[in-house]
């Protein structure tokens, strides 16, 4: 419900939003083929959100359901409205709003400085407070208690159910103006997020309610939430896999493919951390599962939607050996055989210890210790049995006897463990790395040498909360990608740095630095003779190149959606909105409306939208584009006659959609990520004031 609430608010098309309670029913879409049985929790003239049997709610527009569906939320919107209007023309008691307003904004920030996590969590909305318990929530990206001080809690502006409150935070030494975002809930205000305007004077939101990883959601990724207009049945997308196979290290995929186990570098251009990252923000605590069981739909959200062949890069599990796979089959039989694929028998707590066997002994006991089901769903568990591996890769080094390959694969698997370690509450994990690197010295593992570097090296990035000593660390990653070959060790460095790179953007660092920095990370890859290898690094090239647009000119080109070449020169002295986009995706067609009310606002007066449509299927494309009358330039990325260096996305290295740029007057970009109210605020300053 609170994502119908917000949408329809940022959209401003209705007036009137009916919370109904009414009993199961049976929803059906506008195809006829798809049912559900679901509760209607709320109904407007646009959409519905529908509480599902396992609890959750789903926005859907009302275009999507079938006629007698439309007409059933017609008549409860008809003998419901007059009782909402005359609710909603009742004054608010704005006087005791804003008193509330501002002690529950105290108790936000002391509990942020005591570090307080159910008491913080307390303060926020149902949907904030979700992601916060989950873990990696946008919250924790605030800048640390030790280095943030508020200054002083400004005025609190009040509009029905939702409010803002200003105030000013001292972050290394300067004093920033900032503003919380609350929601009514249940009666009482809760906090939903937080913007602040940084010095390049574009302002920015975190959303404590969406993604996760707040910074790619910044820069144009797809927010973690179920949007309106996502549709109504998961059935849509086929159900299939290239892999009969997966199972977990940590967050590092392992895959089965034939009836061979690897671990999986990337898959068709895409890193496996990239995936999985965007997993965890997009399903929360279902990320693995949703990897595992609908691929189809986690890669289709992120704007790659694959074909029924894809390309994998893989690597073994015993060495740093790389292979590419091309044409892996993508089908339902493998889908079947991971939905059906029995877990490995749990292993009992009692007694669990390392082997006093041989090295082939105590690696099969990490082997089958790294299946047990409990590593993903008991956290204590996890603590014991990652201690256990480091004691029995200990102990493989310590045995008379052991080869070279078991050394090395022990090797393999403590490094796994202390890469799990990151992060957590271990307080010795630098000197446990050093012991390690000893052992790899003293017995000549000279394949471990680089993993274990690029470990300690994305440690140290991760570890950084000040942009100096972001930047430090970035610049030691530049040189070990400079000095040794590009391996699958490197390829996982480069990436998830570009991540945390990304990220450093709320503690201060400059979008110019940020992308100053991915640009280095991805030259070394994209230098490689190697096409995957290379395609990553162009992909991270992209995004460098996106992040560092703000204040600087964007080229565009490519042909519309009719074959005609796109024509730049009709937008000169234009307020232009970039929206790179699909008519598949449900938040892109959810954010249509919003970008139509500012364009038939404001065309008149110099603003322009080039719609940057990623669709593959033309045909899907042209249906839209004629059905919807859209009156906007739509440009075919993927035009067949479109040169592939001429694609944009490609360009730009959009891997997510919706990804919205604004152009100002003078050609150069003013804001990146610009949807819904924010959208509208820009407009206002631009354009409303003259400007």
């Amino acid at each position: 419900m609170r994502y119908a609430l917000r949408f329809l608010s940022i959209i401003g098309l209705v007036s009137v939003a009916v919370a109904v309670g009414a009993a199961n029913r049976t929803w059906t879409d506008k195809t006829g083929k798809h049912k559900t049985e679901a509760e209607l929790v709320e109904a407007t003239a646009d959409s519905v959100v529908l509480k599902l049997s396992d609890g959750k709610t789903k926005t859907v527009l009302l275009d999507r359901l079938s006629e007698a569906d439309q007409k059933f939320v017609a008549e409860h919107l008809a003998a419901k409205s007059a009782d909402e209007k005359d609710t909603s023309t009742k004054p608010a008691a704005k006087g005791g709003d804003a008193a509330a307003v501002r002690k529950v904004a105290g108790k936000f920030f002391d509990d942020l400085v005591s570090d307080d996590q159910t008491a913080l969590g307390e303060t926020l909305t149902a949907a904030a407070k979700q992601q916060l318990t989950a873990g990696g929530s946008p919250v924790q990206s605030l800048p640390k208690p030790d280095s943030a001080r508020l200054v002083k809690l400004g005025k609190a502006t009040i509009e029905g159910e939702e409010a803002i409150l200003a105030f000013k935070i001292r972050i290394g030494g300067t004093n920033q103006e900032a503003k919380l975002h609350l929601r009514r809930e249940s009666g009482e205000w809760k906090i939903r997020a937080v913007s602040a305007t940084p010095p390049e004077g574009v302002e920015q939101t975190i959303d404590f309610e969406g993604a996760a990883n707040a910074a790619a959601t910044a820069e144009g990724e797809t927010p973690g939430v179920p949007a309106p207009g996502e549709p109504l049945p998961t059935e849509d997308y086929p159900k299939k896999s290239p892999f009969a196979g997966v199972r977990w290290q940590d967050s590092q995929p392992e895959v089965k493919v034939g009836e061979e186990w690897f671990k999986l570098v990337s898959l068709n251009e895409l890193p496996a951390s990239e995936i999985v990252a965007f997993s965890r923000r997009t399903f929360g605590s279902e990320w693995r599962k949703r990897f595992e069981e609908d691929l189809v739909e986690l890669l289709t959200l992120m704007g790659h939607p694959p074909q029924d062949e894809v390309t994998l890069v893989v690597q073994s599990l015993t060495s740093s050996e790389t292979w590419v796979r091309e044409g892996v089959a993508m089908t339902e039989a493998n889908r079947q055989a991971i939905r059906v694929s029995a877990p490995a028998e749990p292993m009992p707590d009692a007694g669990l210890t390392v082997p006093e066997g041989d090295a082939q002994e105590v690696l099969k006991f990490i082997a089958d210790l790294q299946k047990d089901p409990r590593l993903a769903q008991d956290q204590t568990f996890r603590k014991q049995a990652i201690t256990l591996m480091l004691a029995a890769a200990d102990k493989v080094f310590g045995l008379e006897g052991a080869t070279k390959t078991q050394l090395t694969t022990a090797a393999g698997h403590k490094l796994q463990a202390l890469q799990a370690l990151i992060g957590s509450d271990v307080t010795d994990l630098n000197e446990q790395i050093e012991a390690f690197a000893q052992q790899i010295k003293q017995h000549e593992l000279a394949d471990v040498e680089r993993p274990l570097e690029a470990l300690t090296l994305r440690m140290e990035l991760q570890t950084a909360d000040k942009p100096a000593a972001a930047t430090a660390a970035l610049k030691k990653i530049d040189r070990f990608l400079a000095e040794g070959a590009i391996g699958p060790a490197e390829i996982i460095l480069a990436s998830v740095a570009a991540q945390l790179a990304e990220q450093m953007q709320y503690r201060g660092m400059k979008h110019a630095d940020i992308a100053e920095a991915i640009n280095r990370l991805a030259e070394p890859l994209a230098a490689s003779s190697i096409k995957e290898v290379a395609a990553i690094g162009n992909q991270l090239l992209g995004k460098a190149r996106r992040l560092g647009l703000v204040g600087n000119p964007m080229e565009l080109r490519g042909l519309t959606w009719n074959g005609q070449p796109l024509d730049m020169s009709q937008f000169e002295g234009k307020v232009v909105l970039v929206d790179f986009w699909a008519t598949w995706c449900g938040p892109c067609i959810a954010e249509m409306p919003n970008i139509k009310k500012n364009y038939d606002q404001y065309h008149e007066q110099g603003f322009d939208v080039i719609a940057i449509s990623i669709d593959r299927d033309l045909k899907a494309l042209r249906a839209y584009v004629e059905k919807e009358q859209v009156p906007w330039t739509v440009v075919a990325d993927n035009h067949e006659e479109n040169p592939r260096s001429d694609n944009m996305s490609d360009l730009y290295g959009v891997n997510s959609i919706p990804c919205t740029i604004l152009i100002g007057r003078d050609g150069k970009v003013v804001a990146l990520n610009i949807r819904g109210t924010d959208l509208d605020k820009q407009l206002e300053k631009l354009i409303g004031s003259g400007g």
